[in-house]
Parts: structure tokens; C-alpha cells; sequence
């Protein structure tokens, strides 16, 4: 009955949920808490490096370092 009356009556489904809902609670096993903010810090000259892990998916192998401004910097 939800997925018939999804997007077409919107009260009608919210009513059929609610029926369910109960049953849903009780297969909860876990209610998942909020994750914490995460940061992601890196050097000013390492360039089109927007934060991805470093090694997940091999996005690093696009980025690469300004030589003249990490010496511009003092490094």
C-alpha cells in the first residue's frame, strides 16, 4: 500500500507507516548513533587533493605538489 500511494498521496502513506511502524521498531536490533565530525587536514601545496582518503580509490594519484610554493613556504 506505501509504495503504491508514494509520491501520489503522501498522507496516505505516512498512515500506512504508522501502522507498521511498531513492527518496524522491533526489528531494530541497533538504533545508530550520530557520527562526530570528521576533519581532513593537508598541506596547501598538494594540489587537486579535496580531502578523499588517500589510499581509498587511488585519488592521490591526481594530486600532486606545487615545488614552488611548499619552497616559497619554507619547506
Amino acid at each position: 500500500m506505501i509504495s503504491k500511494n508514494l509520491f501520489l498521496d503522501m498522507p496516505k502513506v505516512y498512515q500506512e507507516y504508522m501502522k507498521i511502524r511498531p513492527y518496524v521498531m522491533e526489528q531494530a536490533y541497533e538504533i545508530p548513533r550520530p557520527t562526530p565530525y570528521s576533519y581532513s587536514l593537508w598541506w596547501p601545496w598538494l594540489k587537486n587533493y579535496y580531502g578523499q582518503g588517500v589510499f581509498h580509490g587511488g585519488f592521490l594519484r591526481y594530486a600532486w605538489v606545487d615545488s614552488a610554493l611548499k619552497k616559497s613556504m619554507g619547506y
